[in-house]
Parts: structure tokens; sequence; C-alpha cells
């Protein structure tokens, strides 16, 4: 295991971040009252979820005054789980089955093949890429992101260009 640690990511007022103990947890408490004093904003610690990670994950200590909750906690688009089926469903599956939903939709238009790439990029692959930028994603989902996206382009009909023209094969 590295000795990195991920200080923190941030959209707009919501901010993630991951930290390696307890006394990084109030250093970081610190530096934010410090902001506080300059800014007048503060974090609202009654809506602040925390989650215990690696081999900290079975604690049952609830510090700080945070939410500990026991179902997924939602950060910045991305769901974190002590169940690695509930995470994968919500950063995935379900995803791409609004994705199967979707595009179907956009079949009867006669788009152009410009057009229904534009269509997958925008509507489908937006939505997943950020979680896959982040998290390891299962074979068996990209192989059905694949055939959801291969079908929706090529109208379920043989493809006219080489699909390793498409997409780069891991050697």
């Amino acid at each position: 295991m590295g000795h990195k640690e991920l200080k923190s990511t941030q959209y707009a007022d919501d901010t993630t971040v991951f930290v390696r103990d307890l006394d990084s947890v109030s250093q970081l408490l610190k530096l934010l009252s410090g902001f506080k004093d300059i800014s007048g904003l503060e974090i609202n610690k009654h809506k602040t979820e925390a989650m215990w990670l690696g081999s900290w994950r079975n604690c049952k200590e609830t510090p700080f005054g945070f939410k500990w909750p026991l179902d997924p906690i939602n950060a910045l688009g991305v769901h974190f789980s002590y169940d690695s089926e509930k995470a994968i469903k919500r950063n995935f599956t379900d995803k791409i089955r609004i994705l199967e939903q979707t595009l179907p939709t956009w079949k009867r238009r006669n788009l152009t093949l410009i057009g229904k790439l534009n269509i997958v990029k925008t509507l489908g692959l937006a939505k997943l890429i950020y979680s896959t930028s982040l998290l390891p994603i299962p074979k068996h989902l990209i192989d059905s992101i694949n055939k959801i996206i291969f079908d929706f382009i090529w109208d379920g009909k043989t493809p006219k260009i080489k699909r390793k023209t498409i997409i780069a094969e891991k050697k």
C-alpha cells in the first residue's frame, strides 16, 4: 500500500475528503475553522456524512458529530458502500439501464452516424465516464455497454467499419 493521501475533490459547495486517520480529520476541521474565520462559511456537521474505510471499516465509533450511515454515501455522483454489489449497482448498473432505456427513443429520429455518436456521448457515456475514471468497472458491464451502444449506432446490423478501428484493444 502506498502512503499517498488524496486530499479532496470539490464541485461547487460539495467537498469530498479522504483522510488517513482521526488526527487528519482534526487537522482538516482546524483548517476549515480558520477558513470560516476569514470567509464566514462553515461546514454543516449535521449534513456531513462519514464512512470508515480500509482496516477501519468495522469501527463503530461516530466522532465529530458527523452522520455515519450504513447505506451507500453519494459523494459528487459516486456511491461508496460497504456492500460492493450495491456500489456497482448504483455507480454502473443503474446508469447502464437508463442508457438502455434512453437510446431507443432516439432510434426513430433517423439520425446520421455522427448524430448517433453525439447522442451516445452526451446522453450515455457522459454519465458513466466520471464513475469509470474513479472506480474499476466489471468486465461484464463493459461488454454490456458495448452491446447497447453498438446496437444503437448500427441498428443491430454489422458495423460498416472494423471493431478494432473503433475500440483500442489491450495487448
